[in-house]
């Protein structure tokens, strides 16, 4: 199956407008190879290959080097770099406050009786959350997937030699290295196993993922399609629940 298939299909609905349009970048390509032939010189190749090692943020230093659309093309693909930075970081962002709230909660002692959640909607609500974590972390992986793949075929196309600079500055992005992703999904591990109060904290773990699905390359978003309302829903739901409790102090 090709990729741009693969993304389509492995898209969570809700976020479909935030993932890197693939299919657009690859008809940008098109027309870059109907507008530029003949194909450039090897002396131009090395020239722009050294204009390339000079770049630390994106590649806007080449844009005044190329031919118009060309250099389009480019500033489209940062656009779509940029897109998948900032939905990441703001989904993230998120969910984080949701697990925060959710935190103050599981220490029944630091919260009077009247006010408490219960263990069963703890349980719940933390198994959609960590749903959503890992939902994030396959859009993560299909993104990152994504640029790789269009740079090379970019490179290919055009026997101009991007995709060792760029992948360099996108795999040092935020939704690249998703560490603070990881630490959140650590955080809401601990805080089920805390709720569930097994000490055998593998058997927490197997309540909290649920039955082992096959996955795809690209992690756990092959279901994606089925089981989101997550930005809207998941958000709704725990945002109720805080507000209700919160509302008894």
């Amino acid at each position: 199956m090709k990729f741009g298939k693969q993304l389509r299909e492995q898209q969570v609905v809700e976020w479909k407008h935030f993932y890197v349009d693939y299919a657009a970048l690859k008809r940008g390509l098109k027309r870059i190879i109907a507008d530029e032939e003949p194909v450039i010189t090897q002396a131009e190749i090395d020239d722009l290959k050294t204009l390339y090692t000079r770049i630390n943020v994106g590649l806007v230093s080449l844009l005044d080097e190329l031919p118009t659309i060309h250099a389009q093309w480019i500033r489209d693909l940062e656009a779509q770099h940029e897109k998948v930075e900032q939905f990441y970081t703001a989904q993230h962002e998120e969910f984080l406050t949701l697990l925060e709230a959710i935190e103050l909660h599981t220490d029944a002692s630091s919260q009077p009786k009247t006010q408490r959640m219960s263990r069963k909607k703890m349980k719940s609500t933390l198994r959609e959350l960590y749903r959503g974590m890992q939902l994030l972390k396959s859009y993560c992986i299909l993104n990152v997937t994504a640029m790789e793949k269009i740079t090379k075929k970019h490179d290919k196309k055009t026997r101009v030699p991007i995709s060792d600079e760029y992948l360099a500055y996108v795999h040092d992005s935020s939704y690249a290295k998703r560490q603070n992703l990881e630490q959140s999904l650590k955080r809401c591990e601990n805080a089920f196993a805390t709720v569930c109060g097994y000490k055998n904290r593998k058997r927490a773990m197997e309540k909290l993922k649920g039955s082992k699905k096959k996955e795809t390359p690209y992690g756990d978003a092959g279901c994606a399609g089925l089981c989101l309302g997550l930005s809207i829903g998941l958000v709704a739901f725990v945002l109720l629940i805080i507000i209700f409790y919160s509302a008894q102090c």
